[in-house]
Formats: C-alpha cells, sequence, structure tokens
C-alpha cells in the first residue's frame, strides 16, 4: 500500500479527506473493550416482526425476545394477545 497524501480522499470510504479520517489514527487512544462491546452490541441489537405477511393483519406490533417463548407466560401473551417474536 503507497503513501496516502492529506489531502486525498480516505482509502476506508468515509468520503472525507485522509488528513480528517485516518491520518493520525495511530496516536489515538485505543477503544476499551467494553465499548467495543457495546457499539456492537447497539448496531446489532435491532428488533424486527418475525410475524408472516399473510398474518400480519391480526399483531398487534409488541416484539418480544424469541428465547423466553418457552416460558409458560410469553408463550400465554404470544396466544391470547397475538404479541409477534423478536427473531
Amino acid at each position: 500500500m503507497g503513501k496516502h497524501k492529506r489531502n486525498d480522499p480516505c482509502w476506508c470510504g468515509s468520503d472525507k479527506k485522509y488528513k480528517d479520517c485516518h491520518l493520525n489514527r495511530d496516536k489515538m487512544k485505543k477503544p476499551e473493550l467494553w465499548e467495543v462491546n457495546n457499539e456492537l452490541k447497539n448496531s446489532f441489537d435491532k428488533k424486527y416482526c418475525s410475524c408472516p405477511e399473510k398474518i400480519k393483519h391480526e399483531c398487534n406490533g409488541k416484539i418480544i425476545n424469541s428465547h423466553t417463548v418457552s416460558k409458560g407466560a410469553s408463550l400465554s401473551s404470544i396466544a391470547e394477545k397475538k404479541s409477534c417474536l423478536r427473531s
């Protein structure tokens, strides 16, 4: 990889100049493990309804965690209120 010039577009594809993006990255404080973990969790912890389109009109829109389905109360909630499962 060649030397990057300060005003060239950054190699990472951020649409920023290299000087505003990765120029001094090696001098920056490295993130703590818990910071990385929180960032990943926030990025991938999105809720979405996995209710089939055919019966989506019956769904009340409340999303519950799918790993709690095995517990009686959550299963009753789905049966009685037609809640959606969170995948």
